[in-house]
């Protein structure tokens, strides 16, 4: 079965069928879609019995009996498929045959139509092979509505074929513009490289001259630099002459003003000791105005606690007095008026009394008020004469910081004279004593 079925495809299919097989397939309308692959091809006869098997890829790993595990228990009909994954079985009725065909991928509408077609004439062989008789040439088809509507679609592809060929035309005569232009920029783009070159060659030049100049200018500055050392050499001697003579006179300048300075600080020393003495004064003097001060406030406490008795006494006479006056009220006029004309006598004289007192007292009050002004004046003017006395100080601090500076250039000097530092000392202790007066 193998060998006739080998014979079929080889000489029926590809010979005998050679004049209607293009129209067959030119009435399957083409289309962009992956085609079925076509694996192998099974032939059953009416027992449902494989009775041949024609391989188209050998290396397919679906056989029959995956067929016969899909296979449902009502059988397959005419043109019905079955699906093991991606491979499909389709079933073909022909006569007494039945075909089988294994694909990867569903067979199209079309597929199956000229499939059938084949699979028949294949059957008509089988069955005349089997007689013993020649089989017959099948008939051309006839053209169909089918293949008139397929190369009216044809046509029309064939057409949107030409539309896209000119807009390809239109596109390739832009990108040959677009080229030519590129082309024309390329040349200037040469141009200008051409240009660029030609000017870094002048550039080169030009700063070949420049270093040829600057080595000329080195070698006469070399030359005039030995010169001048020569010249300079002859120079610096008196030159140092020169700032030798110009040390000397400096320290002879500066010898004079350290010479000036002491005096200056023997001057403010005295000036300090001057000061110093008038503020002792001026505190001894503040002490003894303090001291008065003091005793005059307790003189003025004293007459002050002696005129507040003097007047309670004689708020309590008054009293008494108003005591009396009401109970003689109370009693014969004439009985009553000698003691009321006594006791009127007795009151204003002490009305005249308690007012001299008050005036005294009001006389002691403002001659203590002048007197503290006058204290806190003193004082005024004595803090005065400390901040003077300060900075008169610093001023002496600042004088002798001078004259250690002056100083420390000759190492004779190096150190303070005696006399210098305990004048120094003196001062200090003497500015503290005021500050603690103070």
């Amino acid at each position: 079965m193998q060998g006739v079925l080998e014979t079929l495809f080889e000489t029926i299919v590809l010979r005998g069928l050679g004049p209607a097989l293009p129209a067959v397939l030119m009435a399957a309308p083409l289309k962009k879609v992956a085609r079925a692959q076509l694996k192998k091809i099974y032939v059953l006869n009416e027992m449902g019995d494989m009775t041949g098997e024609y391989v188209l890829d050998p290396d397919c790993p679906i056989d029959y009996n995956d067929f016969l595990k899909v296979l449902p228990d009502e059988g397959i009909g005419d043109r019905e498929t079955l699906f093991v994954g991606e491979y499909v079985f389709t079933a073909f009725q022909s006569g007494k045959f039945v075909f089988v065909l294994l694909s990867r991928g569903q067979l199209a509408a079309e597929d199956i139509n000229w499939t059938a077609l084949l699979l028949t004439a294949a059957d008509a062989h089988l069955a005349a092979e089997a007689a013993g008789t020649a089989p017959r040439a099948p008939e051309p088809p006839k053209p169909s509505a089918d293949a008139e509507k397929a190369l009216a679609e044809q046509a029309a592809r064939l057409d949107a074929r030409e539309k896209e060929l000119a807009k390809l035309e239109v596109q390739l005569k832009a990108a040959d513009a677009n080229l030519k232009g590129r082309g024309d920029e390329l040349e200037r783009q040469k141009a200008g490289l051409t240009a660029l070159a030609d000017y870094v060659a002048q550039m080169q030049a030009q700063v070949a001259r420049g270093v040829d100049r600057a080595r000329q200018s080195l070698e006469i500055s070399e030359h005039l630099a030995t010169s001048a050392t020569e010249n300079h050499a002859a120079a610096d001697s008196q030159a140092l002459a020169d700032l030798r003579q110009q040390f000397d006179d400096e320290r002879k300048a500066l010898v004079v003003a350290k010479e000036e300075l002491e005096t200056k600080y023997r001057e403010a020393s005295e000036k300090a000791a001057l000061l110093e003495k008038q503020a002792a004064e001026a505190a001894a003097a503040l002490q003894k105005e303090r001291d008065e001060t003091a005793a005059r406030e307790a003189e003025a406490e004293r007459l002050r606690l002696a005129i507040e008795a003097r007047v309670q006494e004689l708020s309590q006479r008054f009293a008494a007095m108003a005591k009396e006056r009401l109970m003689n009220s109370h009693k014969p006029g004439e009985q009553s008026t000698a003691p009321a004309s006594a006791a009127l006598k007795e009151i204003e004289s002490a009305k005249a009394e308690l007012a001299k007192e008050r005036k005294f007292l009001q006389r002691r009050a403002i001659e203590m008020l002048d007197r503290e002004e006058k204290v806190r004046t003193r004082e005024m003017t004595l803090g005065e004469r400390e901040a003077a006395v300060i900075r008169r100080e610093q001023e002496l601090a600042s004088r002798e910081a001078t004259v250690e500076r002056t100083k420390s250039p000759t190492p004779a000097a190096a150190l303070p004279p005696a006399e210098v530092e305990e004048a120094r000392k003196d001062i200090e202790i003497r500015v503290k004593i005021i500050q603690q007066k103070a």
